[in-house]
């Protein structure tokens, strides 16, 4: 078993796909190198960075450690993101103590969810492949963000498959068809008396954001297909 949930490697294999956004993923040689992949994912997720040059004090740190060399400081000492090479890891916003470095905007978020798809494809390319999702801990954010809110869901419990588009479709569907959570979370607090049962809840908490643009174009390029049966155990 791989558990693959560092932001730095030592060593990588690229992977050809002819991607449209990513031509060849560069993927940790221990999982390009596995005879079959078996995922175990938090239904979450995340988006690209962007820098708020009013916070940034050009400390040097998110350049040092950026593992694609997608940071610099620019001729004012404010630090720019090459957005050709950032893959959305978000250490820099981890590691930012002035607020600089942060979640960027949607459009970001779209391209990194191609990428992803992209790099699925090459992760899987070639080999036997299964993948669980726990819907546990539904949080607005990824919950790896210092700022991330109260669940907003009861836990749903966990799916499996074959197939990652349908897995990520099927969950999503379970969240929307889910009641909110009545705690202190941001969603109770807008709708104190409704349950939202049926409602998007992700276009909701980000109205800016097309989460399903990442499974329309994994589904265009071959990882999977968004139609699915569920069958409850």
């Amino acid at each position: 078993m791989i558990i693959a949930d560092g932001l730095k490697g030592t060593d990588y294999r690229e992977i050809p796909i002819d991607g449209e956004y990513c031509p060849a993923p560069k993927i940790g040689t221990a999982i390009a190198d596995a005879d079959i992949i078996i995922s175990m994912n938090h239904f979450k997720g995340h988006e690209q960075p962007k820098v708020a040059t009013e916070n940034c004090i050009g400390c040097n740190i998110c350049v040092k450690h950026c593992a694609h060399d997608a940071i610099h400081l620019n001729a004012e000492r404010k630090a720019e993101i090459d957005y050709t090479k950032c893959v959305g890891c978000g250490q820099c916003v981890a590691l930012c103590q002035h607020d600089a470095a942060v979640v960027s905007d949607w459009d970001t978020s779209e391209r990194l969810n191609y990428k992803i798809a992209e790099y699925s494809v090459a992760v899987l390319k070639d080999k036997p492949h299964f993948h669980i999702s726990f819907i546990m801990n539904v949080s607005p954010e990824c919950d790896c963000w210092n700022h991330n809110d109260a669940a907003i869901i009861p836990d749903l419990g966990m799916l499996a498959s074959a197939d990652p588009v349908a897995l990520d479709k099927a969950c999503a569907d379970l969240v929307i068809q889910a009641p909110v959570l009545h705690s202190d979370n941001v969603l109770a607090k807008k709708h104190e008396h409704e349950d939202l049962c049926g409602c998007d809840k992700f276009h909701m908490i980000h109205p800016d954001t097309d989460w399903l643009a990442g499974l329309r174009h994994a589904e265009k390029i071959g990882l999977g297909t968004m139609d699915y049966e569920l069958i409850k155990i």
